[in-house]
């Protein structure tokens, strides 16, 4: 039977559809640049379960958004009024290596107060006398040291300090900075690591903080509270996880 070649205006619109392509046929000469530039455009963060398309040794595969980063946003706590902790509680998961928490414009209740945090095992966060041991050093603008308590260590503590607290610290001033948290479900003492900026009066401070729970048992979660038992005012806490 001889051929009969169908000429374009032949063929209605619309009329060769998947069926009548071969598998593996369609190849990059056929393929516009359009494909990619006249979608819609997602200008955001993908989710993690959105989804690309790859070329794995040749093999095309798609793979969710979760596998192509290295850390993910697990949780924001905003404070617009007065609370007595920001919690985050059963984020820790074998899932991320370590955790960092950004602190952004934390303001106390109460002047001279300093910003602490606990951690928490099966029975409850612990507030032993004991329960943590931490040290920490500051600088402040003025090429000072601060007061005394700036550069100094806590081995019996009911908590991990993470600013200084110093005189003329005043409660319409913020904190900013990242507070770390290493191996919280790791059979070891749970440690955490933290930078910290804060007004001061005139002054800006510069707080380095290192600490950890007297304890090997997995820790669960973290609560930030003011050390005088007073309200954290105003404030965002951001939490994400990293591989």
């Amino acid at each position: 039977m001889s051929k009969t070649t169908i000429p374009r205006g032949g063929i209605t619109a619309d009329a060769i559809d998947a069926t009548l392509i071969a598998d593996d046929a369609i190849s990059e000469e056929h393929i516009d640049a359009t494909a990619i530039t006249g979608a819609t455009e997602l200008a955001a963060t993908p989710a993690l379960t959105d989804e690309v398309l790859i070329s794995d040794a040749g093999t095309l595969k798609r793979i969710d958004f979760t596998h192509l980063q290295n850390w993910s946003l697990l949780a924001t706590t905003t404070v617009s009024s007065g609370v007595s902790s920001v919690d985050f509680d059963g984020y820790f998961s074998s899932t991320y290596h370590y955790y960092r928490i950004f602190l952004q414009s934390v303001e106390m209740s109460a002047n001279d107060d300093y910003l602490s945090c606990q951690m928490k095992l099966s029975g409850g966060y612990q507030t032993g006398s004991s329960a943590y041991f931490s040290a920490r050093y500051g600088r402040k603008s003025n090429g000072n040291d601060g007061n005394a308590d700036v550069a100094t260590g806590d081995y019996d503590s009911n908590r991990v300090s993470l600013n200084n607290g110093a005189a003329y610290f005043s409660n319409d001033k913020n904190i900013n900075g990242y507070v770390d948290i290493w191996n919280p479900l790791d059979s070891h003492d749970t440690l955490v690591s933290a930078k910290i900026l804060y007004d001061l009066n005139e002054d800006i401070a510069q707080i380095e903080v290192g600490g950890g729970l007297n304890s090997t048992s997995a820790v669960t979660g973290i609560r930030f509270i003011p050390e005088s038992g007073a309200n954290i005012d105003t404030g965002t806490f951001r939490m994400y996880g990293f591989k």
